[in-house]
């Protein structure tokens, strides 16, 4: 890849954040920094060698350590929290999620220390995130609104995730974003969590383990006395067994949901729960997933359809480790990289508000596809435009052609060189008779 001008929607991101700039953190370190991350580039060497507008490697490395995080984010906020505000109806449209995502480091620094991974079942050392998105159900679109990095049990500065998530939470609501769903897995399902959400004026929808236990179903209060008086109460699997089941098809393949009020063990809020099976599960299997939420009115395919959602924020991990380098940043410093997580962020949002839809209606998720291009399939298009331009347009002057020419061939030696041989040869053919039709139309 090599690439010789800004893509133009770089410069309108650029061009509407120029207020965020200042004497430490200038207009040109935000576009290059932007570009680095639209192009996916792994490293500030890489970067270099592939565009011909970028600055030097120490250059982008202090402009990174100034980047302006906070404001930032809170421009995301703001813009997200306009377009809800133009929405008819946006607690049906729109859904917040939140989730974490862990970045592999290695190194001394304390911010490096072992998580939990449940993709790998297993412990995984690195830079833990929380990140908060808006997510669009008719046009499949994550917003990204707030983020922050989590710090072990060992940091002087530790926090739990859900105290960290309630910060983040509080300050959604003062910016306008606390009217809309909340979801997430059932790391997030603590029942002291639960009663600060309700007390907070938040709907959610959150996952339950199977195995948490209830005192309370539809005005029954449950329980059996066992050995030396103990009261035993049953799990939510085992009380929605019991229960009667209805077919729902929100989507996908059909399932099995049955629904009721409880509440959990050890507290008095009451919360509706919705336990799925699969459509060819007999009446003894346990539910695969259960859902609990605190608007008791809501119905339980509903709730089912609402968690199918939370999907969504994985796919914007994928996305963004994939083609923006969230997992391969070229720094070792926890400001730095954190820094140009929240840019990417930023770029992210401001990529998919320039696609929004404020008139979209619901859609199948196949047609929804088709109708609504993913954001990745979109960039990609984008930069193959950009280096079309590069290369297949004769408007490049005998300077810009000869430092083409030197990327092409490596500034220093050939090992440098950014392109494979086969690509450099084909390349440097076009650049050469781009020069020959410059001559002869002279």
């Amino acid at each position: 890849m090599l690439v010789a001008s800004v893509p133009n929607c770089i410069r309108i991101i650029a061009n509407g954040a120029k207020d965020l700039c200042d004497a430490d953190f200038t207009y040109r370190n935000l576009l290059h920094l932007m570009c680095i991350l639209f192009f996916g580039l792994d490293s500030f060497s890489e970067a270099v060698r592939s565009l011909i507008f970028v600055q030097s490697v120490s250059t982008l490395s202090r402009g990174a350590a100034r980047i302006p995080r906070e404001a930032l984010l809170r421009r995301c906020r703001n813009r997200v929290a306009l377009m809800l505000a133009e929405s008819d109806s946006p607690e049906q449209r729109f859904v917040l999620i939140t989730d974490d995502t862990l970045v592999r480091k290695f190194g001394a620094s304390p911010d490096n220390c072992y998580w939990f991974d449940h993709c790998i079942n297993a412990t995984m050392k690195g830079r833990n995130y929380l990140v908060l998105v808006v997510f669009d159900t008719f046009t499949g679109q994550c917003f990204p609104v707030g983020a922050a990095l989590l710090k072990g049990t060992k940091h002087e500065k530790y926090k739990a995730r859900i105290e960290v998530l309630k910060e983040q939470l509080l300050i959604l609501k003062s910016s306008g974003l606390g009217k809309i769903p909340l979801t997430a897995d059932s790391w997030f399902a603590d029942k002291a969590f639960f009663k600060w959400l309700d007390d907070s004026g938040f709907v959610f929808e959150i996952e339950v383990k199977t195995n948490r236990k209830i005192t309370y179903l539809d005005k029954k209060v449950l329980g059996k006395v066992g050995e030396k008086r103990k009261i035993l109460y049953p799990s939510i699997s085992d009380v929605a067994c019991s229960l009667k089941r209805n077919t729902t098809y929100s989507g996908g393949a059909p399932k099995q949901i049955a629904s009721g009020v409880v509440r959990l063990f050890g507290s008095n809020l009451r919360l509706k729960f919705a336990s799925v099976w699969n459509n060819n599960d007999s009446l003894k299997d346990k539910p695969f997933a259960i859902y609990v939420t605190n608007k008791t009115t809501i119905c339980p395919s509903k709730i089912w359809a609402l968690s199918r959602f939370r999907w969504a924020i994985e796919c914007h991990f994928r996305k963004s480790k994939q083609n923006f380098s969230f997992d391969a940043f070229p720094t070792h410093t926890s400001e730095c990289a954190f820094g140009l997580i929240v840019l990417g962020m930023f770029l992210i949002c401001s990529l998919e508000l320039q696609r929004i839809d404020t008139s979209a209606r619901p859609l199948g998720k196949s047609e929804r596809r088709k109708k609504y291009s993913p954001l990745c399939t979109w960039v990609k298009k984008m930069i193959a435009e950009a280096e079309d331009s590069t290369f297949k347009r004769a408007v490049l002057s005998p300077m810009k052609r000869q430092s083409l020419l030197n990327h092409l061939n490596g500034r220093k030696s050939s090992e440098y060189a950014c392109l494979k041989p086969r690509d450099k040869i084909s390349r440097t053919k076009t650049i050469e008779k781009e020069g020959e039709l410059r001559k002869e139309a002279a």
